[in-house]
């Protein structure tokens, strides 16, 4: 990573002969200091965030108290951050830069990556993190490689190798919320590669509950995450600190966020050097702040800036504050929930997203992530079946779903007489399972139930799909199935609207034309008697 003028991009690029050296002179100077920056502390940490984050405006309440620098309040593991203004919409109001950062590829440029690059480059990158977290310079130079073979026509051959960068995402929920996090740091990948040559690498951290055991589950199944150690941070396994102290993972992975941010406003708040980025940089390691492309251009920009940035190198190789001596540079996190808004998706879903999060085809049924797929030519049902996980609130949320008949009218509607159906109820009860049955089979449709699998293996069944899918919108397993589906032919996600129920679902579209031709999602309004 080059860290002199006439390497670097953006303000030192502009720098004349004599202001360079005046630069180095200062970084020179600074790094004496750098190891002094932080003292390390061990007083105790306060966990005010359920997942052990601590909270972002820290430092909101440090200069309230009149603390305006000085040494962290909790020494190097102290979480004080330094807050920007917002602006209408919520996204960070960054300091004035003195000069553009590097520029960034052309239009024309913005889709250089061929979607196979993108998801063989994005594979070979996050194979780093379960052997140690050790970049091997084989995967480097194979995805280097890719990416000068696939992007010659508008890539110079002097261009360098992918600036290497890393990510921590916080996991909610189960699988679904899972699908809607990783989709984001999908987004936040593909433009960091196509657009700023940079290759981020993966790190997750599950919660505390029953439900990382749907996390194991993603990293045995979904083949984009098979190198991905999800128990990386867990709370269950114990490790050994710098000080020889016993800790879960989980709390060793915090710190590595403390010290991160404890450090970066050390550097700020205790030399004389007053960079203008400081306060973008802190608040630009903040995944779930950039919600749509540009911000997340933003964000990106200032990350690149970040890790280009000689006085930022410096201190993390002097505080060791990189997520490990493999990845020694500025790191992104999630700590709240960060779900892909539909928006996002749209833009990205013809750029490698079900690629992405397709199933281990080699060893599906094998590792037990498939029971059984559909053939060829089966229409698969999906019937949630909300009422078992909720009784006394599907009906006015909006969980109800439609009745067998009902269900069969509309189905038959679309495929002619005699055609397979595959019904997957999930946990169902038998009698609602054996209506429907009944219903499909009244409208000439040779019906079969899929019963006796796992969520996952049901989410299996749904995902290899092919002739076409019905289910109603309120699932995320089927919504995601749609998705990443790659042979899926049609996909119905059909919302229902009914007197009871408290708030009205609306129909929708895709800007994505090859979504827009895949999935539709009708809405039908009927009476109470029509769901259950």
């Amino acid at each position: 990573m080059a860290t002199n003028a006439a390497a670097s991009p953006g303000r030192r690029r502009t720098l004349p002969g004599h202001g360079t050296l005046l630069l180095v002179a200062v970084v020179a100077a600074l790094g004496a200091n750098l190891r002094m920056l932080v003292n390390e502390t061990q007083s105790p940490r306060p966990r005010d965030h359920e997942h052990g984050w601590l909270p972002v405006a820290a430092v909101a309440e440090r200069r309230s108290a009149g603390d305006h620098g000085g040494p962290p309040a909790y020494g190097k593991n102290s979480s004080t951050l330094i807050t920007n203004h917002n602006d209408k919409n919520g996204l960070l109001v960054p300091p004035a830069l003195e000069v553009p950062s590097q520029p960034t590829r052309t239009a024309n440029g913005t889709r250089l990556a061929s979607q196979a690059q993108v998801t063989r480059s994005l594979d070979l990158n996050s194979s780093a993190t379960k052997d140690g977290n050790t970049y091997s310079d084989a995967s480097v130079a194979a995805v280097s490689a890719e990416i000068r073979t696939n992007s010659m026509a508008t890539m110079t051959a002097s261009e360098p190798a992918p600036l290497q960068g890393t990510a921590v995402i916080q996991l909610y929920g189960e699988l679904g919320n899972h699908l809607q996090i990783l989709a984001h740091y999908f987004a936040v990948q593909v433009i960091a590669l196509e657009e700023f040559n940079l290759n981020l690498t993966l790190h997750v951290r599950k919660q505390k509950a029953r439900k990382a055991k749907s996390a194991a589950e993603n990293a045995m199944c979904i083949k984009s995450f098979e190198h991905v150690d999800f128990d990386e941070c867990s709370w269950e396994v114990n490790t050994t600190n710098g000080h020889g102290v016993s800790i879960s993972k989980g709390e060793y992975c915090q710190s590595k966020l403390n010290d991160q941010m404890a450090s970066l406003h050390g550097l700020h708040a205790r030399t004389n050097f007053t960079h203008k980025h400081f306060f973008s940089y802190i608040q630009s390691l903040q995944l779930e702040q950039y919600k749509d492309s540009e911000s997340i251009r933003t964000l990106l920009r200032r990350y690149v800036d970040m890790c280009r940035d000689p006085v930022i190198q410096q201190l993390y190789r002097d505080q060791s504050v990189g997520w490990s001596e493999n990845e020694p540079h500025p790191f992104l996190v999630s700590i709240d929930r960060i779900h892909a808004t539909q928006q996002l998706i749209d833009e990205v879903y013809s750029r490698g997203m079900p690629g992405y999060f397709a199933f281990d085809d080699e060893t599906k049924i094998s590792s037990g992530c498939c029971a059984s797929l559909p053939e060829p030519d089966e229409h698969v049902f999906h019937y949630r079946s909300f009422v078992v996980d909720l009784p006394k609130t599907h009906i006015g949320w909006g969980g109800a779903e439609l009745v067998p008949a009902k269900a069969a009218e509309l189905l038959s509607q679309s495929v002619p007489p005699g055609s397979r159906v595959a019904l997957v109820a999930g946990r169902a009860a038998p009698h609602r399972v054996q209506a429907y049955k009944e219903a499909f089979h009244n409208r000439s449709l040779v019906v079969r139930a899929v019963s006796g699998q796992s969520a996952i293996q049901d989410f299996c069944f749904l995902a290899h799909a092919q002739a076409g899918l019905w289910g109603t919108v309120q699932s995320s397993y089927v919504n995601w199935a749609s998705l990443i589906s790659t042979k899926l032919q049609h996909a119905t996600l059909y919302g229902v609207n009914y007197p009871a129920r408290k708030k009205n679902v609306t129909g929708r579209t895709s800007s994505n034309m090859e979504m827009r031709q895949l999935i539709h999602w009708p809405v039908f309004h009927v009476p109470d008697d029509e769901v259950w």
